[in-house]
């Protein structure tokens, strides 16, 4: 499960972060801001010594991606930033396979020791091609920040490139939320505004949403006030659909004291548009319910909308 998980998000990242090229320069201003300490449980991963691998040779990548046999050295630990940089070369010449070539990559990365971590992403950093390897560098400072977050986040902050550190700082924030919500979604909240702070709100909200999402909702009403962009409405319709899948009424006890806005409105038809999917007499009973005129008038249009899709009779009553 956890592999298929990575497998996801690493073909998520190729597909959706290099194709539209959102990261942009505001990770400048985040360089500067200190993330609160958080305890580590282990030493935080430091740089490999010497002789531990040349950048410009390594073993343990799979010459033949169209193989299913495993490569050679599949067990052995990975050391050297040039192992993952060829296999990354393998995988993209063979697209039919991605998904295959990404799990033998994603296992490679789970060889890599936490004393090498640091070292690994020094050479991915100096080498030149961040575009090709930042993915690669996400994942590493992601292992990286399972035991070390604080570590983790300052070594994202320095890094040189814009793309590369935006993208990285994201990763490493999103497995900071999951061992510390209260610390990490507030760190978030204080960063200056831009494309890097909405690419970890959007990320640590979806984490949150999938365990609390109480929790998710509450956070995208503090982080919609002010400049923010227009997906954090639909992020809650979204958060308030999921939570109605399993406890439609709690979730609409939660929609209904959000401020009014564009995010309410979005949080109330979420709830109105799953809850009579799954259940229509409660969906309507709710709706009837409703002490406010502005909010049936509000989730009406939807509860039709999604009624008609399935009873198209019921929806004209």
């Amino acid at each position: 499960m956890k592999t298929l998980l990575r497998i996801s998000i690493l073909l998520g990242t190729l597909v959706l972060g290099f194709a539209r090229g959102r990261y942009s320069g505001d990770a400048e201003s985040l360089s500067g801001q200190t993330p609160p300490p958080v305890q580590s449980t282990t030493v935080s991963p430091q740089p490999r010594a010497s002789g531990g691998g040349s950048p410009e040779t390594g073993g343990g990548v799979r010459q033949s991606p169209e193989k299913e046999a495993s490569p050679a050295g599949a067990s052995s630990p990975v050391t050297s930033a040039a192992e993952l940089r060829d296999a990354l070369k393998q995988m993209r010449k063979n697209p039919s396979a991605v998904m295959r070539n990404v799990a033998d990559l994603a296992a490679m990365i789970d060889r890599v020791p936490p004393e090498a971590v640091h070292g690994i992403l020094q050479e991915l950093a100096a080498a030149g091609d961040q575009d090709e390897t930042i993915w690669i560098s996400m994942e590493l400072a992601s292992r990286w920040a399972r035991n070390d977050p604080a570590g983790a986040v300052k070594y994202a902050q320095e890094l040189k490139n814009p793309q590369q550190r935006a993208a990285v700082l994201s990763s490493v924030v999103g497995v900071w939320a999951q061992q510390d919500w209260t610390a990490a979604s507030a760190w978030v909240l204080n960063s200056p505004s831009g494309d890097t702070k909405w690419q970890m709100l959007a990320g640590i909200v979806q984490s949150r949403a999938a365990t609390n999402p109480a929790d998710a909702l509450e956070f995208l009403q503090r982080a919609s006030k002010g400049s923010a962009p227009v997906w954090i409405s639909g992020a809650a319709n979204g958060i308030l659909r999921q939570w109605a899948m399993t406890e439609p009424a709690a979730a609409a006890a939660a929609a209904l004291p959000l401020e009014e806005g564009d995010l309410r409105k979005m949080a109330l038809n979420g709830v109105a548009a799953q809850w009579v999917s799954t259940d229509r007499a409660g969906a309507l009973a709710w709706v009837r319910s409703l002490s406010s005129p502005s909010d049936r008038i509000e989730v009406i249009p939807q509860l039709a909308q999604s009624l008609a899709r399935e009873d198209p009779a019921a929806a004209l009553q």
